[in-house]
């Protein structure tokens, strides 16, 4: 006798059809505790830049290493009714800097959180050539006898040696402090008195060492500024406005050259100023924040607080398809899945990124992504053999899960093609379902 095939009745189409939509409203439901998760590692990020702080403060934090300033006083009649003089300053950069460093990186941990500190050994030579006389009114008095030298440090507390210019045949040491007379700066900085003739040239050196964290930046203040760097440290990664023109990166050693011309830059190489930084009339030395710098940024590894942060924002898709998985599953193996099924799978995949997270804490990224990933899918995998009592829907199962993971741990190791991959791997997905979805009887 032939098989006859009975088709479903109306209300056994109804049924799924409602059934599938509530599956989705469900998926929906569980997008309010994947955002409490991402709060949750929001928070941890916030808590990990806490302890890198706290690390980074009694040693020094982020340093931009900058060349020396010459600053000479002049006054000049004022057009004020209330004073005589006006008291000006001219400020003059280095016609030509040479930095060479040496960065010896440590990783420093406060509890279950590491950042990473440095040492730098600083070489600094340049020359002044003649100061320009024409920047200063003819009307002016300029007091040669009473320059400054200045020398910008982002963060005071990393200073590990004193700094001793010597220029042409005399010796400063500079010190802390505000200048001899009333200039407002807005920076740290240390600072000399000097006596110059603006007919000679310049010539300086000094060295000293200088502590940090996390960044090294150098600021071309210079006509011409070259820096050379040996970095012991085989990851990092090279951020600012300019590259390096020469670089080598070894498991242990990276060395790096740049070469900036002013030209290159926003910084200007001599000025005039009332002093008046309060109140917006004098230019900050203040490189910190300036668009100019470049130089080197070193970390402990990947930055795993990010990586948790994107793979939770592919939660939803990820709940979506376990879904469809069971309700397939359900319809072709026709042992049918609780509703109650679903919810506690949504909750065991949302539960993944937390594994993820406090696991990543401990281990290298990939070892927890990989016990995460496992512990869920056997947990899925072995609830659903439950239901369908079934070793092959629970393979299949198995499998799937497996691919949507691996899947979307290449995705987080992507930095350039993620948008393009992870479009073409739903149009499968989605071709998949559609042509699954044409087995179906309803």
């Amino acid at each position: 006798m032939a098989n006859i095939t009975i088709p479903p009745t109306p209300r056994q189409e109804l049924s799924m059809g409602i059934r599938l939509l509530i599956l989705l409203g469900m998926a929906v439901v569980l997008l309010i505790p994947q955002s409490l998760i991402l709060y949750l590692v929001h928070d941890r990020g916030e808590v990990a830049e806490e302890a890198a702080l706290s690390i980074a403060e009694p040693w020094g934090k982020k340093q931009v290493v900058a060349g020396i300033t010459l600053i000479v006083p002049y006054t000049v009649k004022s057009d004020r009714s209330d004073r005589k003089v006006d008291q000006m300053y001219a400020f003059f950069q280095p016609d030509s800097l040479q930095i060479s460093s040496v960065v010896l990186p440590e990783i420093r941990h406060r509890g279950v959180y590491e950042s990473v500190v440095y040492h730098s050994e600083l070489a600094v030579q340049g020359l002044f050539r003649p100061l320009n006389r024409d920047l200063f009114p003819s009307d002016a008095v300029v007091n040669w006898n009473e320059a400054t030298i200045l020398c910008p440090v982002s963060d005071l507390v990393g200073l590990k040696s004193l700094i001793q210019v010597r220029m042409n045949d005399s010796t400063y040491e500079l010190e802390p402090g505000a200048l001899r007379y009333n200039i407002s700066l807005g920076i740290q900085a240390l600072n000399c008195p000097i006596r110059i003739t603006p007919e000679n040239v310049l010539h300086f050196a000094y060295n000293y060492n200088l502590n940090g964290s996390e960044r090294l930046y150098f600021a071309p203040t210079a006509r011409v500024t070259n820096v050379d760097m040996r970095l012991k440290w085989g990851n990092p990664s090279f951020t600012g406005r300019f590259l390096p023109e020469e670089r080598e990166v070894t498991d242990s050693l990276t060395t790096a050259r740049w070469s900036v011309l002013y030209v290159n830059t926003p910084l200007e190489q001599e000025w005039t100023s009332d002093g008046d930084y309060e109140y917006g009339s004098a230019r900050s030395l203040d490189y910190d924040d300036s668009d100019a710098t470049f130089g080197v940024t070193v970390l402990a590894g990947v930055d795993i607080y990010q990586k948790v942060y994107r793979a939770v924002k592919y939660g939803v898709l990820m709940i979506l398809f376990t879904f469809l998985t069971f309700f397939f599953i359900d319809s072709i193996a026709k042992r049918r899945v609780p509703m109650i099924g679903y919810v506690l799978t949504g909750l065991a995949i949302l539960l993944f990124y937390t594994l993820l997270l406090s696991v990543s804490e401990y281990l290298p990224f990939g070892w927890s992504y990989l016990i995460a990933a496992g512990s869920i899918t056997i947990m899925i995998a072995l609830y659903l053999r439950g239901f369908v009592q079934s070793k092959y829907p629970t393979l299949i199962c198995a499998g799937i899960l497996a691919i949507l993971y691996t899947f979307l741990y290449v995705i987080l190791q992507m930095e350039s093609f993620p948008l393009l991959v992870g479009s073409l791997f739903l149009f499968i997905v989605l071709g998949l379902i559609m042509w699954l979805s044409q087995k179906l009887e309803w």
